[in-house]
């Protein structure tokens, strides 16, 4: 057949001038044998000693040596060789350029410090409702010694997490503002306290000066259900509302030896009772990452409860709320109003020995003194 006469032509051609290159030996074999000898082409470099001459139908006399005997020159392509350079080459550089994104992405969310929020880790802003005062501490502190007046701040904490912003207590009820007191209080209880609350004291204002607003807040941590420290969770319908199961009841349901104090004050919370809560009934770890953990303190209500916030500068501290009002309540003169006095001082026994064995600082709820050197400043 023609396609036949060709190839056998093309056949002869290629035997002849390979023949002129490496002559076959006679003693080795013939080029139907050698075909199958051909090493894997990825073994061999084009300079090798082993490639066909250009046009060849069979290999070189030295590679079917080597292969009689067992051995191929494990020699890997030029091209190969260049091809995987180039590809290691390509990986480091995607590797690079993922690791600049990446730096780039944590550059983009780090804070701006001068406004405190959306750092990488949690920041702590002391604020306060006002204050109370000037009053008698005894009216306070039955036991305290001597009679002189004292005046004392409603401190209120803002926590800027990584997951979240938090609110711990809300301070008193934006009602009583700019000297409005009785329009929501008794006017015992405004005759004594004598709140000097402004309306820029309310939490609202206050996240509006620290550049957030009340939709911001993810969670609110309520210590306690008095007047001065659960009064405008109101405000804040969308979040999630952290406080003791045992606080809840005694909020909506308070024991008749507690109403004549005029302590709870029904109207702060009776739109909030289809609000989300999660209702504990212990400690808790609010983010699960230890730097927000949340412990029950009773005695100075049913289900008192304190924070402590781990700041990655500042430390450790322990804000204990109304389960320490004051540096007189750890000079041995407990605070007069109390749900039990038992329960009490075993919560004030507890935050001291984390104070002491945390070496960690305790921040009162009350303490004028605190408050003035420390107050109104974001910890980090």
């Amino acid at each position: 057949m023609p396609g036949t006469r060709k190839a056998a032509a093309r056949t002869a051609d290629s035997y002849a001038h390979s023949e002129a290159r490496a002559p076959l030996r006679p003693d080795v074999g013939t080029q139907s044998q050698f075909r199958k000898t051909k090493p894997p082409a990825r073994y061999l470099s084009p300079d090798s000693a082993c490639a066909p001459a250009r046009g060849a139908a069979y290999w070189p006399h030295p590679c079917r040596r080597m292969r009689r005997e067992g051995r191929w020159p494990r020699v890997r392509a030029a091209s190969s060789v260049g091809e995987n350079r180039m590809r290691k080459l390509g990986l480091a550089a995607a590797a690079l350029a993922a690791a600049a994104l990446a730096a780039a992405g944590m550059a983009a969310s780090a804070p701006a410090a001068a406004d405190g929020h959306g750092m990488a880790g949690p920041k702590l802003y002391w604020a306060a409702s006002g204050k109370f005062g000037p009053f008698n501490i005894q009216g306070l502190i039955p036991s305290y010694p001597e009679a002189r007046d004292i005046m004392i701040p409603i401190n209120m904490w803002v926590i800027d997490h990584p997951l979240g912003l938090v609110v711990y207590d809300t301070g008193n009820n934006v009602a009583i503002s700019d000297g409005n007191c009785t329009s929501h209080w008794s006017e015992g209880s405004c005759a004594f306290l004598q709140p000097s609350q402004t309306r820029d004291d309310v939490i609202d204002r206050y996240l509006e000066r620290l550049g957030y607003s009340v939709a911001d807040v993810k969670a609110v941590i309520t210590s306690h259900s008095h007047l001065d420290h659960i009064a405008n969770i109101e405000m804040f319908p969308d979040a999630i509302h952290v406080i003791q199961q045992k606080e809840l009841y005694q909020a909506w349901w308070p024991e008749k030896f507690q109403r004549p104090s005029g302590a709870h004050i029904m109207a702060d919370y009776d739109e909030a009772r289809d609000f989300d809560y999660l209702a504990l009934d212990g400690d808790y770890d609010l983010f699960g990452d230890g730097t927000v953990m949340i412990y029950s303190t009773p005695g100075h209500t049913l289900g008192h409860q304190s924070v402590k916030v781990k700041l990655a500068n500042t430390g450790t501290v322990i804000l204990s709320q109304d389960a320490i009002w004051m540096e007189e309540n750890l000079e041995g003169h407990p605070a007069g109003l109390n749900y039990s006095q038992l329960d009490y001082f075993a919560s004030v026994n507890r935050l001291t020995k984390m104070r002491d064995l945390e070496n960690a600082p305790l921040w009162f709820g009350h303490s004028i003194r605190q408050y003035e050197q420390m107050g109104e400043k974001w910890y980090d």
